[in-house]
């Protein structure tokens, strides 16, 4: 499960595969600035905030990806030392993943590494750490 904390000042939460029941209440929750919400292995979470703010994030439990076609939004609790966007398409595999992307806040703009048609790899090849999250278009 992965522990969220946070105060105040979040506009909303959006979460996949989650049920709408369950976004209601987190967005009370945000909206009297008291959250404290589990949720089980592989939900994700988009927050969207009104003003810049440190968010805590995190988890009692290294998980495995389960990935479907098309978009996923991950993060990784335990990535190993070094591991990087090359390095995971390389596990998932071209014929399996199109491409991983990610959300540079020293850039201010979105990083994406991805294997070009003829099966080589593409892109930044930016390090996979815990406390981000990563939108993965699997195939």
């Amino acid at each position: 499960m992965i522990l969220i904390e946070s105060k105040k000042n979040l506009s909303s939460v959006k979460e996949k595969h989650v049920p709408m029941e369950t976004i209601r209440d987190v967005l009370i929750k945000l909206s009297r600035g008291d959250l404290l919400q589990y949720m089980e292995l592989g939900e994700g979470l988009i927050v969207y905030s009104k003003q810049d703010k440190h968010v805590k994030f995190t988890s009692v439990l290294c998980s495995t990806l389960d990935l479907t076609p098309g978009f996923n939004l991950v993060g990784f609790a335990c990535p190993e030392d070094g591991y990087s966007a090359y390095q995971l398409l390389n596990d998932l595999g071209s014929e399996n993943v199109s491409s991983i992307q990610r959300y540079s806040t020293e850039k201010g703009a979105f990083e994406t590494a991805g294997f070009t048609q003829d099966g080589q790899l593409a892109g930044v090849d930016f390090p996979i750490v815990p406390g981000e999250s990563y939108f993965i278009f699997m195939k």
